[in-house]
């Protein structure tokens, strides 16, 4: 199964059956047999883009770390041709997307996944697409 273009083959997704478990109508979050549905929508969602999110933070570690160790024209590639600039982008870009994924989670446990789903669907869109 591929999630955001992360390939899960090795670990997988497990399929569990559950037989004779208690039901209490009282605290279910919807009708019968669709609560592992509705619970898992959105905080996997917000699952998937914390780790895009920290694949981006180690890529943009390894740009950091190749602009300031390597050098061509006898300057730090880091000070070349607006290199810079394309660093604080990117560190912005992921604040950016941090800051959208905990408002979604804070959206979560405040308001339930519901009314949160306006917030999940942002950082479903916007997440990959900046990450890339």
């Amino acid at each position: 199964m591929h999630v955001f273009g992360q390939d899960h083959a090795l670990r997988g997704h497990m399929h569990l059956r559950f037989n004779n478990v208690g039901y209490r109508r009282k605290i279910s979050c919807s009708r019968r047999g669709r609560g592992f549905e509705i619970i898992r929508l959105g905080p996997g969602r917000i699952h998937h883009c914390m780790r895009v999110i920290s694949k981006a933070e180690k890529a943009l570690d390894m740009m950091a770390r190749r602009g300031l160790t390597r050098e061509a024209f006898g300057r730090k590639i880091a000070r070349l041709g607006g290199n810079l600039q394309i660093i604080a982008q990117a560190r912005c870009e992921i604040e950016a997307m941090r800051l959208m994924v905990l408002k979604a989670a804070r959206a979560m446990d405040v308001l339930g996944n519901k009314e949160a789903r306006v917030w999940v669907s942002m950082i479903k869109a916007m997440v990959p697409e900046r990450a890339s």
